[in-house]
């Protein structure tokens, strides 16, 4: 099309031409003559289209018909040439034109039928219909006038409102005027289109070059991927101006450093075009060039982003490099690892071994390589010793089930005669050249271990069963003597004492159960080591705790010059819920340190709330002395059981070391940790921290009867020593009572005299650290001034001996005496004895129970024992409850489903016959759906893990026997809704001399086993009468049951022979009967016997001695206590 448009303006401009024409044309004089005739002859003419033109009139015939000949010719080319044709002369009017001009104008037919047709009338016809847009007619056709009259080539693209698009060219002609051409290049323009599109869809980048290197096309990928150089790409710039733009910009890595050299280098790839190279631009990504010359000399290029591709690639050989390193690793190992290891193909033949398995099988590598696994030349044999058969053999099951087999034990006769012991695993090799995976391990070093491990516990258990034994006996041994110590105290308590006396006694009484309550677990250290050692936190005063240690702590200070201070924070709750039998055997152990290793000076107990809320308190408790001090290398070695900072301490001091090892575990065990500062010769710090519950009357003042009405004193403190002066006056003002110091006589008299005088008066003076006769010299001088003020001295366990041997008009007007330590309590309680004294009273006694706590209750207790029946029914009663008994946990059951009304609560036993109490309480929760009626368990079993066993069953509170009867009540009043009464337990006077003489010739804790029976005598007689029977038929009855192999039934007798013997105080034969309940469940004899029905032998002996004791306890009970049963 545009061939034909270029030959038809060559041929228009021809015309303009002649001779040219002529000369380049064949036959030109014949073709240039009728050409210039007609050329004559239309500008004569108006401007017709050339289909209507008229044959013009001649002359000469012939030359007509020549002319008009070449008319026709010229006329029929002119109408089928593919485009549309028009001449304009210098007037710019039409001279010519083609029927395709005039249908691509697609103007009325009529302009072109008039005798005239000028430029000027297309143009306007053309801007009325909209073809150049918006705007003034008149000025939009002068425009278009102007253009045309300018001697230039014009181009221009159109596209007619139906979408037609022309291409309109225009050339001047010599003289004037202008043709042009009209071409329909829709099509084109659609398939141009089309192409264009096709190259921007595709993803990667697309150029074309042409033949000079000259960048004709590129699509928008090309330039977004040379974004450094895209300025620089477009048509016409030149492929080696475009990269070395961007090679001097540093948008190719490969160029940096070397641009001519690259530039020359990526010319020559470039001009070649036959091949593929890489390229790294300057952002890191790869691209992939392929160029290709066609065969006009263009150039097509792509730039593929293959940057995934080439971290792929990179990746991969790093990942082929570790996997060399690798595989040379798993060689190594293969070759240096102590197991064996075999492997086979699918079909069981052996094809590779490491040296371990050569050397366990005693076969090289030659003889192992080729073997199958079911070979009949392994010799291998089971665990026991017999032959193994091939079908067990580990790597044949591994390899027909394609399951892996796992820790097979067999033996393996080896070539040289060696039986080697291997532990076998096989393993199905996910590769299917390959059958199983073989690894042997030589366990016959850990096979000889084993047996001796087993050797060396049984010798350990049998060790542990003898120093049981052992500890058992020295703790009997210790604590019979004990319980004549203090039945002896409690026969002398019973004798008319004055008051000093009595306090001594007391004191010692305290001094020997606080020794008892740490006897056993000192005796005992192996059940720390083991970590069985269990606390039982319950609420207790802090008051009394500090009292018990005060005493214990005297008696340790002796006559030495050494000042024991208790500084106890005032804001320290009361009442706490901690194992105060723990927390006072830490105490103790500390301050008998710190008293030992402190031969003149200061040793100091402080107690204070870190933390406080309504609920909780974090407590600091801290011993610190002024004594020989720890070396820093010996500080965490005194921690250590059986260990003291060094062994001159040990031969200094004495002691075993165990108590420090003792107190850090079991500071541990509360929840805190144990921790020491110590400087040699300055004196050491031991201190630690508890997170303590506070009881629920915790806040509420503890006071004794003694001072609960003493009356606010003003205090004078007489001391030489300020930090006794210090804690007297903090300790007078946690009471209430203001407090003055001084240090010697002459200020105390000074001060006297000054409360007298101007105000206030002095009504209490502590006189403390003056020697004895200072001392009464200015008890004597205070006397004289003020005959109203109470005089108090401080002494030590010997002076207050001394003072209390003196008649009172000896004492130098002493009103009493105070041991030190002093705690506020016993202050407080003394200043209130000294004041009821002079009123002439006496302080208050404890008052009987004015109600019955548990009045109206109806109670159920599910016990098989008859003496256990009994108590709890006398007890119970006893406190207004109504009992009913029921002697196994069917029977429970039964009367639970039957009551009516029904019961409030059900004290329910665990071991029992016919049904258990586990048992029967999911009976009752599930069976009967009574899911809130209260059950309480009742067991000699007070480890954590029954009390456990007893809530998963649905039961609601765990008391263990022998049981604190008021706190049972304290139980059964929470679980049934009813409020505690707040008052004193009424003991009675205590076990007459008779009975208190027995105890001692017996070892029988009476004391306590009275206070398990609320203070009732007449209960506790009658408990042990009924005991004596249970005691005198309890040998015979557990060899029956061992004979006829009812190893239950022993249980439960063992159990219940614990709880009663507990009960009635007889420690040392509930822990028999404990030791033989453990063992007779697990199976195994008493210590050094060899039958269960050895345990029958090991419990007579105590059973009976304990019946005839109690059956001397009953011939001898008071002729009183009888009449009051």
């Amino acid at each position: 099309m545009l061939l034909a448009q270029t030959l038809v303006l060559w041929l228009l401009t021809t015309l303009q031409a002649p001779s040219a024409a002529m000369w380049a044309l064949p036959g030109g004089l014949l073709l240039a003559a009728p050409l210039l005739l007609w050329r004559a002859a239309v500008r004569r003419e108006p401007s017709v289209p050339l289909s209507h033109q008229p044959a013009a009139p001649s002359e000469d015939d012939g030359l007509l018909q020549t002319l008009a000949h070449t008319n026709a010719m010229l006329r029929g080319m002119l109408e089928n040439v593919p485009c549309g044709l028009a001449v304009f002369d210098g007037e710019l009017d039409l001279m010519i034109c083609n029927a395709e001009y005039r249908q691509l104008l697609d103007l009325p037919e009529a302009l072109f039928s008039g005798p005239r047709t000028s430029y000027e009338q297309i143009v306007r016809c053309k801007a009325e219909r909209g073809d150049y847009g918006a705007g003034d007619i008149d000025a939009l056709v002068a425009a278009r006038i102007a253009v045309a009259r300018q001697p230039m080539l014009q181009r221009m693209e159109h596209t007619r409102e139906d979408g037609l698009t022309l291409d309109i060219r225009s050339a001047p002609l010599p003289g004037g005027g202008f043709v042009t051409t009209y071409v329909n290049i829709t099509e084109h323009k659609l398939t141009e289109t089309l192409l264009r599109g096709a190259i921007d869809a595709v993803n990667e980048a697309f150029v074309v070059y042409d033949p000079q290197d000259r960048l004709v096309f590129c699509n928008d990928n090309y330039r977004e991927l040379y974004a450094t150089s895209a300025d620089l790409i477009l048509p016409g710039a030149s492929f080696e101006s475009i990269i070395r733009a961007g090679a001097e910009r540093g948008q190719y890595r490969a160029a940096a450093g070397r641009v001519e050299a690259w530039i020359a280098e990526r010319m020559a790839v470039h001009r070649a075009a036959d091949s593929e190279v890489e390229q790294q631009l300057d952002d890191g990504r790869w691209l992939r060039i392929i160029e290709r010359r066609m065969p006009d000399g263009h150039l097509v290029g792509f730039r593929i982003d293959i940057t995934e591709l080439v971290l792929a690639r990179e990746h991969a050989e790093a990942a082929s490099r570790e996997s060399r390193k690798a595989l040379a690793r798993l060689q190594a190992i293969h070759a240096l690892l102590p197991v064996g290891i075999t492997v086979t193909d699918p079909f069981g033949h052996i094809i590779d071994c490491n040296p371990a398995s050569e050397r366990m099988l005693g076969l090289s590598r030659t003889e192992h390589v080729g073997r199958n696994c079911d070979d009949t030349r392994w010799t291998l044999r089971r665990e026991d010793g017999s032959l193994m058969p091939a079908d067990e053999y580990p790597s044949l099951r591994a390899l027909r089930s394609g399951q892996p087999v796992r820790d097979a034990v067999m033996q393996v006769l080896a070539p040289d005669g060696r039986v080697v012991w291997l532990s076998v695993s096989a393993m199905p090799a996910a590769h299917e050249e390959l059958g199983v995976v073989v690894g042997y391990v030589d366990i016959g070093e850990q096979r000889a271990q084993h047996a001796a491990l087993l050797r060396a516990k049984a010798q350990a258990e049998e060790a542990s069963l003898a120093k049981s034994q052992f500890l058992a006996n020295m703790s009997h041994e210790i604590r019979t003597p004990m319980n004549a110590v203090l039945g002896m105290l409690r026969l002398l308590q019973g004798t008319a004492l004055s008051p000093a006396q009595q306090d001594y006694t007391d004191k010692a009484g305290r001094a020997a159960r606080a020794m008892l309550g740490l006897l056993d677990d000192i005796l005992d250290f192996s059940k720390i080591e083991a970590g069985k050692l269990e606390l039982d936190p319950q609420p207790f005063a802090l008051e009394r705790l500090l009292r018990d240690l005060a005493d214990l702590v005297a008696a340790s200070v002796g006559e030495r010059a050494l000042e024991v201070i208790f500084d106890i924070d005032p804001a320290t709750p009361p009442r706490l819920v901690c194992d105060a039998l723990r927390l006072q055997q830490v105490l103790i152990n500390l301050l008998g340190n710190a008293i030992k290793f402190t031969p003149a000076g200061e040793v100091r107990l402080t107690v204070r709330p870190l933390l406080l809320n309504l609920t909780d308190v974090l407590l600091e408790f801290t011993v610190s002395d002024t004594g020989i001090g720890i070396a820093p290398e010996h500080c965490q070695r005194i921690f250590s059981g059986f260990s003291q900072a060094e062994t001159s301490t040990t031969r200094r001091f004495g002691g075993t070391g165990l108590g420090l090892s003792i107190c850090q575990r079991l500071v541990m065990l509360m929840g805190g940790e144990m921790a020491l500062e110590s400087h040699p010769g300055q004196g050491s710090r031991f201190s630690f921290e508890l997170a303590l519950e506070i009881a629920a009357d915790g806040n509420a003042p503890v006071l004794s009867s003694v001072g609960a009405g003493v009356s606010a004193q003003q205090v004078l403190v007489v001391d030489d020593h300020a930090g006794t002066r210090e804690a007297l006056v903090a300790m007078a003002a946690s009471l209430g009572w203001p407090a003055q110091a001084v240090v010697d006589a002459d200020a105390a008299v000074d001060a006297v005299r000054r409360g007298l005088a101007c105000g206030p008066r002095v009504t209490l003076a502590l006189v403390d650290g003056l020697p004895a006769a200072a001392a009464r010299a200015l008890c004597r001088r205070l006397r004289g001034h003020d005959e109203d003020v109470m005089l108090l001295s401080l002494e030590n366990v010997g002076g207050r001996v001394a003072l209390a041997s003196q008649p009172l008009s000896q004492r130098d007007g002493l009103d009493g005496c105070l041991v030190r330590p002093l705690i506020a309590a016993v202050l407080r309680d003394t200043v209130a004895a000294v004041a009821a004294q002079r009123r002439g009273e006496s302080p208050p006694a404890a008052t009987a129970p004015a109600e019955r706590r548990l009045d109206g209750l109806r109670l159920l207790v599910v016990e098989d024992n008859p003496n256990n029946q009994q108590i709890a029914r006398e007890l119970l009663e006893g406190e207004g409850a109504q009992v009913t008994i029921a002697a196994d946990g069917l029977q429970g059951v039964q009367a639970v489903a039957s009551a009516d009304p029904g019961f409030d609560l059900v004290l329910m036993d665990l071991q029992m016959p016919v049904m258990d109490g586990l048992t029967a309480t999911g009976r009752i929760r599930h069976d009967l759906g009574l899911t809130r009626l209260p059950i309480v368990a009742m067991t000699a079993n007070a480890m954590p893990g029954d009390r456990i066993a007893c809530l998963a069953a649905g039961m609601d509170e765990h008391v263990g026997k022998p049981f604190d009867f008021d706190a049972l009540v304290r139980v059964l009043l929470h679980l049934t809704g009813r409020q505690a009464s707040v008052r004193p337990t009424a003991h009675a006077a205590g076990l007459p001399e008779a009975l208190r003489l027995h105890a001692v010739r017996t070892g029988l804790d009476l004391e306590a086993a009275l206070e398990r029976m609320s203070g009732r005598l007449d209960v506790l007689h009658r408990f042990a009468i009924a005991l004596v029977p249970t005691l005198q038929g309890c040998s015979a009855q557990l060899e029956a049951h061992l004979s006829q192999g009812d190893r239950a039934a022993a249980v439960r007798q063992m159990h219940s022979l614990k709880g009663l013997a507990a009960t009635m105080g007889a420690a040392d034969l509930s822990r028999l009967a404990a030791q033989a309940e453990q063992a007779l469940a697990a199976g195994l004899p008493p210590p050094g016997g060899h039958r269960l029905q050895d345990w029958c032998t090991g419990i007579a002996g105590p059973a009976e001695q304990l019946a005839g004791a109690l059956q001397t306890l009953v011939a001898d009970w008071p002729g009183a206590l009888t009449a009051s049963d």
